[in-house]
């Protein structure tokens, strides 16, 4: 999800949580 990861990248913390959710 572009859009999961996107949202990881504007906060810069669930960046784990963000690879794992775009899994």
């Amino acid at each position: 999800m572009g859009l999961t990861l996107a949202l990881g990248d504007e906060i810069a913390v669930p960046m784990p949580v963000a690879a794992a959710a775009n899994e």
